[in-house]
Order: C-alpha cells, then sequence, then structure tokens
C-alpha cells in the first residue's frame, strides 16, 4: 500500500456541474478516528458531497484508489519560495504536491516572485499547491538582513510595500494598506532574536504601538 497524492489540482476552480468520484480508497478522515477502507468519495464542484454516488449520476472523472491512502491536503505554514529562480521554485512546488501540501503558507519573501508563483498555480499553468503569502515589516536593525536586502532588490531597503521599515510611530494600516493582495503581515520582533518571525493577521484599523 502506498499514500499516494492522486492527480487533483490544488487550486484549479472547478467548473459547473463537476463531478469525481474515488473509488475503494482507505480514508483517513484527519480527527483521530480508524482508517476507512473500501471507501468511495463523491466529489462535485471541487468539495466532498459524500460517500456513495448519488442515483442518476454519471461522474466526469473516476479514480480507482484500490491500494492507496487519501486524507486530507496537508499545509506547510513557513515556506520561503523566493530566492531562486521561477523555474527553481516551480519544481520546487511540483515535489511538494506530490508528497501530498496542498497549501503552503510563504513567509516573508519577494512577493514579486510569490505572486506569480501564485497566479500560476491558480490558473493551472504549473502543478503547485494553493499559495499564500505575507509582508514583512520590522525595525531597522533587521532591514540590514541579506535576506530582507535580497527580497526587495529594486527598492531602497526597508521601502518596498512587502519589507517596510517600521518604528513606533508608523501607521500600520497604512503599511498594510500598501501591500497588495497579502493575507498577513509578519511583524518581526527584535527583542527577540532567536525567534524574530511573529506572524500576525493585522485588522485594518490596527496601529502602532511602542
Amino acid at each position: 500500500a502506498a499514500l499516494t497524492t492522486l492527480p487533483l489540482s490544488a487550486q484549479r476552480p472547478a467548473r459547473a456541474d463537476e463531478t469525481l468520484v474515488i473509488r475503494d480508497a482507505t480514508v483517513i478522515d484527519g480527527t483521530g478516528a480508524p482508517p476507512r477502507p473500501h471507501t468511495t468519495v463523491f466529489v462535485r464542484n471541487g468539495e466532498i458531497a459524500g460517500f456513495a454516488v448519488p442515483d442518476g449520476v454519471t461522474p466526469a472523472t473516476t479514480i480507482d484508489a484500490a491500494g492507496r491512502y487519501l486524507m486530507p491536503g496537508l499545509i506547510d505554514a513557513h515556506v520561503h519560495l523566493s530566492g531562486g529562480t521561477f523555474g527553481d521554485a516551480t519544481a520546487t512546488l511540483k515535489k511538494v504536491l506530490a508528497g501530498g501540501v496542498t497549501t503552503v503558507f510563504d513567509v516573508a519573501g519577494d512577493t514579486r516572485l510569490t505572486g506569480d508563483l501564485a497566479r500560476a498555480a491558480l490558473a493551472g499553468e504549473i502543478d503547485a499547491p494553493t499559495i499564500y503569502y505575507s509582508a514583512l515589516f520590522g525595525g531597522p536593525e533587521f532591514m540590514k538582513d541579506p535576506r530582507v536586502i535580497g527580497a526587495s532588490l529594486g527598492y531602497v531597503t526597508g521601502e518596498a510595500p512587502w519589507q517596510r521599515q517600521i518604528d513606533a510611530t508608523t501607521d500600520l494600516a497604512a503599511a498594510v494598506a500598501a501591500a497588495p493582495e497579502l493575507v498577513n503581515v509578519t511583524l518581526v520582533t527584535e527583542s527577540l532574536p532567536a525567534s524574530p518571525f511573529v506572524v500576525n493577521s493585522v485588522p485594518a484599523n490596527v496601529t502602532a504601538s511602542p
């Protein structure tokens, strides 16, 4: 038996009334319940709709999963996709997807590259997990880090919308608004050098505090 990533797109939006059946899989549902052998999973429009094919439905796609395990996609909540080429990143993402990871969260990289990868994955142009990514806000000392400098080439260090130098006077709401299409902001706490990354969702009405 093998734990296998079935050939399903991690991001491609489902077409209207698209149906899929996965037959005879051993299902591990992630709840701690025992594996469920010889299980049929019916998927409609990208969502699990049940454990049997409804009467009168002929699935558009059927996958024979005998001898395989089926489980929810894994999430890698801390990756770094920038720092190399687009080709390097796509090769890595393809391997990650084949290993069962269907969502990744890129922390504080060059969002010009990460955004291109996220769009290509969404469009089905590359085999990749769903990609989320963040901006980096930090104090002046952290802006000296070579990784920060490399991720903001073309900008004065600390002035790129996704690599922003901040202090106690910074209007975080305005800074977050200037970082386009980002789901989170990575705030760097310089008083904790051993663990500098603190990922937080920042509401629109947040302002900086000393």
